[in-house]
């Protein structure tokens, strides 16, 4: 099961930063990353929901980071931080995953 939720949450992460710095679909992008992935249905399932509980949640996500970081705009930070700061947010919001 670890090594499921590992791959999941890596392709996670991969498809938050696509959508971040190419601005493509995140669906389309996460469904392509799985055509080359070898994850079971509930591994790609909990990818979908890692991915949708960043999206939805990257208003409040946004201002975490400016918190933190407040002389640092968001526009000018790597996407690479952006979707890390991002992705180590999501924690507060959902999945058993970070309990």
């Amino acid at each position: 099961m670890a090594g499921l939720r590992r791959k999941a949450r890596i392709l996670a992460l991969q498809t938050l930063f696509e959508v971040d710095l190419a601005k493509h679909d995140p669906e389309r992008a996460l469904d392509y990353l799985l055509e080359d992935a070898t994850v079971a249905s509930e591994g790609s399932d909990f990818a979908r929901q890692l991915v949708k509980g960043v999206l939805e949640h990257r208003p409040q996500i946004d201002d975490l980071i400016h918190e933190a970081a407040p002389t640092w705009p968001l526009e000018q930070m790597r996407a690479s931080t952006r979707t890390f700061c991002a992705w180590r947010s999501m924690r507060f919001y959902s999945t058993p995953a970070y309990r």
